[in-house]
């Protein structure tokens, strides 16, 4: 039986992944990290997808790209606007809303935010969930109706905003989720502090001092790097506005580095601080400084970007993410690199889109996340998505509409292409993998 058509060589992913990692050395990504960045995506294509932001816009962002002219979505073009530039299904999940402790679902991840368009966002998001649906057990008609569903479901709230019938929040909260976001959510309601600061090693010592213990992941520093993440906290400080729930002048309890998280940005230096709060009794504040790599979107010229987290705070505001309105989210400079900085809180969890059960909890995640996306995007582009709303086509006002079905369709079946091609490029990293030293 034949496989399926490939429109690109895998090994010239294999290529690109190389490439990149060379590219990140500067960043921290030594020889080792490395190897185990490239392991770790060898798991699944899931995990290949996740890691490589930079070849899907390489592939299908620009008309020159392989998957350029299909990613066309409309006869007409669509508007540029602030995107998510990873909107995979693995970048929505749990976290505070703007209520202390009452968690909501979206996106979570921002770091390669950039301006381009909302095709490339949905495509990408389709891609995602076309590999999780297969992962899952299902068809490849499954797999293409949850792709399908989620493409009707952005184009039907995107004009449901832009005609004033929905308010556009870009999080859904207890009472609007359900499924497995529901159940992500009650889950993300019942974590406390005290067990966030425990699964990151951070506790209170007999003197009432706080400190990071050692494990795999937090890992003391050295003293250099303990003052250099200090003095950009200070510098950091001077940037923020007010922070009733951090003492003031912040109180930089305790420092780490923290190993072993992220996709695109596994291996790259990462640090978490505790700060403490204007009231001594309470748990102190967890804070993240993360390195990131630049946006794959290319820029206002078309030259490649810097990491630039100060950017990346500014596209979550201009994106309506709740975490943008967090006091603590913000900028900081080590030397000459730039670190998202951020509040860790007990409501965030990741969505474990690997341990979702079966074809249908895919398709339920999947409408949720792209109504997300759609409120996003819209808030992006103002005027209540005026814009994109006529991109897709103002005169087809329902869901069911003949122009959202050939949008399904022609989502459905690019993001089923893509996938074809994530699993041949995993397949062939995993190979290259298995014979490196």
């Amino acid at each position: 039986m034949a496989g399926p058509v490939l429109i690109r060589d895998p090994a010239a992913a294999v290529a690109f992944v190389l490439a990149r990692d060379a590219a990140l050395e500067p960043m921290g990504l030594g020889p080792s990290e490395a190897r185990e960045k490239r392991r770790r995506m060898a798991a699944s294509p899931l995990a290949f997808l996740r890691a490589t932001p930079g070849l899907f816009v390489a592939d299908l962002a620009a008309l020159a790209g392989p998957f350029g002219a299909p990613a066309r979505l409309r006869p007409r073009e669509a508007p540029r606007l602030t995107i998510v530039g990873d909107a995979h299904l693995g970048n929505f999940g749990a976290f505070r809303g703007a209520a202390e402790g009452e968690p909501v679902f979206g996106i979570n991840d921002h770091d390669q935010a950039g301006t381009g368009s909302p095709e490339w966002d949905l495509l990408r998001l389709a891609a995602s969930i076309v590999i999780a649906a297969r992962g899952a057990g299902g068809t490849d008609d499954d797999a293409r109706a949850a792709a399908a569903t989620a493409a009707r479901a952005y184009a039907g709230r995107v004009r449901a905003i832009a005609g004033g019938r929905d308010a556009g929040e870009t999080a859904v909260d207890r009472a609007g989720a359900a499924g497995p976001v529901k159940k992500l959510l009650e889950k993300a309601k019942g974590q406390s502090r005290g067990e966030l600061l425990e699964e990151h090693a951070a506790r209170e010592r007999a003197d009432g001092s706080w400190a990071f213990g050692a494990t795999d992941e937090v890992v003391p520093l050295p003293a250099a790097r303990e003052h250099a993440v200090r003095a950009a906290l200070a510098a950091y400080e001077g940037t923020l506005g007010p922070t009733p729930r951090a003492r003031r002048p912040l109180a930089v309890l305790a420092v780490a580095e923290k190993r072993g998280s992220g996709g695109s940005s596994y291996g790259l230096d990462r640090h978490v601080a505790l700060l403490g709060r204007p009231e001594p009794a309470k748990k102190p504040l967890l804070l993240e400084l993360k390195s990131f790599p630049p946006s794959s979107l290319p820029g206002p010229d078309g030259a490649p970007q810097e990491a630039d987290a100060g950017a990346v705070v500014a596209a979550m505001r201009v994106l309506g993410a709740p975490q943008a309105a967090n006091p603590l989210s913000g900028a900081a400079r080590l030397g000459e690199r730039s670190f998202l900085v951020r509040e860790i809180d007990p409501e965030k969890r990741n969505l474990r889109v690997e341990k979702l059960d079966g074809p249908r909890d895919v398709s339920a995640v999947a409408e949720t996340a792209a109504r997300c996306l759609a409120a996003a995007h819209a808030c992006a582009a103002g005027s209540r998505g005026a814009a994109i709303a006529r991109w897709l086509g103002e005169g087809e006002s329902e869901a069911s509409g003949p122009g959202d079905a050939g949008l399904a369709l022609a989502v459905a079946g690019l993001a089923a292409l893509y996938a074809d091609q994530v699993a041949a490029d995993h397949a062939a990293l995993a190979a290259a993998v298995r014979t490196s030293p």
